[in-house]
Parts: C-alpha cells; structure tokens; sequence
C-alpha cells in the first residue's frame, strides 16, 4: 500500500491508465458507435465515409431501423417494472417486520426516484452494453445520513481489467473517473489546495475519448484557450475503491459474522461483547477508498462500506465480456 501522497497520486493515475489500456478504450470506441447507431441524426456513417460521397456528390441517406426497436424495448422495461417487497422466511421473523421493511425500501426508492434511474440503467446497458448504479449513504440532505442511489455514465466506470466475475465482489478494484470544478471538489473533499493544478482543459493521464456533454467535442486543449471563469474549470478527479488486508478491529457475532468496529459507537461495541459477541483483531479484506487528482489527495481512507458502492448491470454478460443490443444491431 502507498505510504505517502505522492505515492498513492501515482498509484492511483498508474491504475487508471492501466485500465485504459486494458479494454477501457476499445470499449469506448464500441459504446460511442452503439450510441450513435441509436441516436442516428448521421451519426451511423463514418467521418471518413461520409466526406467521401460528399465529394462525389452523393448524398448520405440514413435511414434509423434501430432507435424505434430499442425504444420499444425500453417501454417494455418502464410497463414492467416492480416494486421491492419483503417476506418472512425463518428464525424471528415475522409478517410485522416483512411489511415495515417494504415500506422502507418503497420509502428509499421514492426519495431517490429509483423507478426513473432504474430505467436509466436498463437503457445504458442496452445501448452501450454496461449500465452502473452507485449506492451509498449520503449526510448532504440529513445530518443522520439516508440511502442514496445514483446513475453513473458506464465511460466513466472502470471495472478491474482482469477480473472476469459479474458481482463486483469479485474485482480486485474499481475506478470512478470525474471532470469536477474546485468548488464541488470542496463541497465532496474539504478545502484542498489545488491552486498548482493546471487549467481543467489539461487531462492528465490518458485520454481515453471525450465524455458526453451537453457541449460540443472541441479540443480547447489543442489551442490554448480554455474557460476564462476560474470558477467553472474542470479537474479530472480518479475515484477507486479497492480491496486490501488490513489488521482490524472486529467484532465477531453469535451467528459467526465478522464486522470491522471502525464505524461503531463505543457504547455500542460494549453492548455487543455484552451479549456474547467476540472482539479481537483479525486479518480482513476491506475497501480501501483513494481519491486522487493530477498531484492531490482528496481522500484516503477505509471505506464505510463493506462491498464497492458500485453496482453493476450488464444485459449479456459471459465471463467479462458485455454485450448490448445494438451490436449485433449494426451489421443488419
């Protein structure tokens, strides 16, 4: 594990660039074409191609068999959707519980508008092959913390290259990348001192294709010229969560679970033990949460969690390979 910032800044980028070599890139070039198969407008020809007829005077027809099929498929997903609910299986439970349970999961899914973000989902996975939630708890709204669910671009989301298992458990790691200004890296990270970072328009790093965007894809990089408004430069910002050894605290109970006790009150650790619970360290794999820009910690630290905060959906799926429904779309 790094010992110092400029270690774990050069961890992180080394990771990510890895990452990028290893399939990120080429999985790029095959979400974008995917994307603008569904979202035609002359998207379905090659630049190349379509300078080509240009020149010779012919025109370039398209004619867009796909969007209405996979909006189609879309409408299928909204008209099917389900609700969360629970059930008594066995031990203490009883019909009480199951009930007060379901009510909380449709409470959750109604604060954070699960239905529509699930759709979301289902539809990045159809068109470019992968679709992410991000679960976590978040004190932005409560200061005792709730549930929050969010949609990530799958561009963004960088799965470990050499894992080949669906259920992220199974990943050695997992990268998050952010364009974010100073001001959202203050509210998310705390005052840091970025003031030796270069302009946002400079990525560092690789440069694993544009991002969608409600603006155009014009290279300021290439010129020189960036956003003259300091307050609204973007920072590419590496999120990774990944698992390591750590020697812990941890409580193990009746029932034989074993929980780190970093996140527990005092009080209630005593109460535990009290009852028949073991405290002792043990050797646990744990999620490691490193946030890095170009040469600045953001955070580091273990994670709350005790599995990545990203969640995976992906429509095909054999043994890391993904595919959506528009690739074999294309070639018809």
């Amino acid at each position: 594990m790094a010992t110092n910032n400029d270690e774990l800044v050069a961890e992180n980028l080394d990771r990510y660039n890895y990452a990028v070599q290893r399939g990120h890139r080429d999985y790029i070039d095959q979400a974008q074409l995917c994307e603008q198969f569904y979202m035609g407008g002359g998207g379905q020809w090659d630049s190349n191609t379509r300078d080509l007829l240009n020149g010779q005077g012919r025109p370039c027809l398209e004619f867009n068999q796909i969007r209405h099929k996979i909006d189609a498929v879309l409408g299928y997903q909204i008209n099917n959707r389900v609700d969360i609910s629970f059930r008594p299986r066995s031990s203490d439970a009883d019909q009480e519980i199951a009930t007060t349970l379901s009510k909380l999961a449709m409470q959750i899914a109604d604060n954070n508008q699960f239905h529509y973000k699930e759709s979301t989902v289902f539809a990045d996975g159809v068109i470019q092959q992968r679709g992410y939630f991000e679960v976590r708890m978040s004190y932005e709204d409560s200061i005792l913390g709730e549930v929050r669910i969010d949609t990530l671009d799958p561009l963004d989301v960088l799965p470990d290259p050499d894992a080949k298992s669906y259920d992220p458990d199974g990943w050695a790691d997992v990268i998050i990348t952010k364009w974010l200004t100073k001001d959202e890296i203050a509210v998310l990270y705390g005052d840091k001192d970025l003031d030796d970072l270069r302009d946002g328009v400079y990525q560092f790093g690789l440069d694993e294709q544009h991002r969608n965007k409600f603006g155009n894809s014009y290279d300021w990089a290439s010129t020189g010229q960036g956003d003259e408004k300091k307050s609204t430069e973007r920072f590419r910002v590496i999120d990774r969560q990944a698992w390591k050894m750590d020697r812990a605290n941890v409580i193990i109970t009746k029932t034989g679970d074993i929980r780190p006790v970093d996140n527990l009150r005092p009080e209630v650790v005593a109460q535990m033990v009290a009852e028949g619970c073991i405290q002792q360290k043990r050797n646990v794999r744990r999620v490691r949460w490193t946030v890095t820009t170009e040469d600045t910690v953001l955070h580091d630290d273990w994670s709350p969690f005790n599995h990545f905060t990203v969640v995976p959906y992906f429509p095909t799926f054999r043994r890391g390979h993904t595919r959506g429904l528009i690739d074999d779309a294309i070639d018809p």
